[in-house]
Order: structure tokens, then sequence, then C-alpha cells
């Protein structure tokens, strides 16, 4: 089936990105990643508000215990519930000045799941690392071309993967008691898209961004089966993909304009907005950190 989604809430983020549903602040949270700003979005009352950062956030995720951690293009922080950076908790050597971190994820042993990549179009300059409460960093894939969109299954016993430059979509082995990675596949290949930010639903089915398509596709991880398609009129360069809402049962869509040219904003006028929309299909509560 195909859907298409409105625009929730209008605005010039230059790279819209990472959404994430903060289920305390029942706010849909977003970053412009070139901006150094977050978009908080109320979906009741159409409201939001935008905080100023001192980095260009790659992604804000709530902790457990209170405020976020966050990543700049090469360190990770603590935020407070203002999301004031309290501490810088580490920097990051990526290995050259040009690379970056892109999307990132708590999991559900309350560690960030954080990917590199290179911003000189290298197929295997990035790396997935996992970076725990106790300050420890290590490297769980290698040779990736750009690190996007983490998910898990309900039953924890999958974890789902995008590397953007070679048109894949991972699915893992993960061990739920030691955050282990194995029995790496591949479940959605096409190299004619560039997979970007994904979720998955509470049927255990993913829905995925698809850079330079104003589209998200809803996939069957089990058979690479495209099940439906939403449409994101206005704006191609979709970004990310997150459940939100009281129920969660509203599908939230970022978009860019991070690679336009002068003229590109007559033709995709809806760019760097916020879209949302509703297909049936139904998330769940996030992972927070132990920060």
């Amino acid at each position: 089936m195909k859907y298409k989604a409105e625009i929730a809430m209008r605005c010039d983020a230059g790279h819209g990105e990472c959404s994430w549903w903060d289920d305390r602040r029942q706010k849909m949270l977003f970053m412009d990643c070139i901006g150094k700003r977050l978009f908080a979005y109320d979906p009741e009352t159409g409201g939001s508000r935008e905080y100023k950062l001192p980095f260009n956030p790659e992604a804000v995720i709530g902790c457990e215990d209170g405020g976020y951690v966050a990543t700049s293009e090469n360190a990770v922080y603590k935020l407070d519930d203002d999301f004031n950076v309290v501490e810088k908790l580490r920097d990051v050597d990526h290995g050259k000045p040009t690379d970056r971190f892109n999307d990132c994820k708590c999991g559900p042993d309350g560690a960030f799941w954080v990917g590199s990549m290179g911003t000189q179009g290298e197929p295997e300059e990035g790396k997935l690392y996992r970076y725990t409460p106790e300050g420890e960093l290590a490297v769980a894939i290698d040779k990736v071309g750009i690190s996007n969109g983490f998910c898990w299954t309900s039953d924890l016993k999958t974890m789902f993967y995008t590397d953007t430059i070679h048109g894949e979509v991972y699915a893992f082995d993960y061990d739920a008691e030691t955050s282990a990675l194995s029995n790496r596949r591949v479940i959605f290949h096409d190299t004619s898209v560039q997979p970007d930010g994904m979720t998955i639903d509470d049927q255990d089915t993913i829905w995925l961004a698809l850079w330079e398509s104003s589209k998200v596709v809803h996939i069957d991880p089990k058979t690479g089966e495209i099940l439906d398609e939403v449409e994101v009129e206005g704006a191609n360069l979709t970004s990310s993909a997150c459940f939100g809402g009281r129920n969660y049962d509203i599908l939230f869509i970022t978009t860019s304009r991070l690679i336009y040219k002068e003229g590109d904003l007559e033709k995709w006028p809806n760019a760097g907005s916020l879209f949302m929309v509703k297909t049936g299909a139904k998330g769940s509560q996030l992972f927070r950190g132990k920060f």
C-alpha cells in the first residue's frame, strides 16, 4: 500500500536527522546536524521548540536517570534535561580529520551504539562503535561506508543495521547478555537507492528512509519484500524514521537539504521539514542510555 506523509513541522533544517521519540516529554526530538540545533515537536498541540547546541549534533538520546547522551562529529557528551552540556565524556579520533560520527542509538544494554563515516565517499572508512557507561569504546563493526539505522527485534535476538554506501541493511544475531553481534546477513540490498535511518514496529518489520527518493519503505526482514511505501512530497532527502505519539502510532520522518545546490529548493520546497503519517503500524518505547 502507498501512503502520503504530511508536514508535521515546517522548518529549514540544513540536515534534519536522528529522530527520537522522548516518551517523558511526549515530544519528537530531531537534529539539524549542520546547524547546531535540536527541535522538539509536540504532536498533540502542534507546537515546537528549538534549542541551540554548542556543537553540530549527530544524535541526542535520553538517559534512564535523566538528561541525555549526545554526539558531535568527534566527541560524546552528557546533557542535562534542558540540553545544556554537563560534561564531555570522550573525544574520539576517527583516524582522519574528515571522518565524523553519524547515526546513533542506545541499545537494550544502555550502551551507546554510534557509527562513523568518511565524508569523502570512502566505501570502507566508517565503523560502528559501542560506547559503554563505564567509558569503554570498542569497534563492533569495521569497514563501513556510511553507518546508519539501528533497531532491535522485540525478543532482543536480532539487531538491524544500515550501510548507506553499500545499499544494504544487515541483520545480526544479538546476544542480550554480552551485546555481541554474530551471523551477519543481508536482508535488503539495492545499490540504486541509498538506505538511511530506520525504525522497527511492534511486528518486527522495519521502516527504512531512502535518501534521494522522497520515500520511506516498509520491509519484511524475513523476505526482503517491500510491503508499503510512504511518499514524502516536496522533499527528496528522507533521512530518518521513528514511531512516536502517545500510542506510538505516528511515523515521523526527517528530511534534509544537505547536498542542495542553488535552485534545488524550488523543486523541493518542503526539504528540511519534519513529516508524519499514520499507516496502522505501531512502534514501542525506545531504549535509553545508562549514562
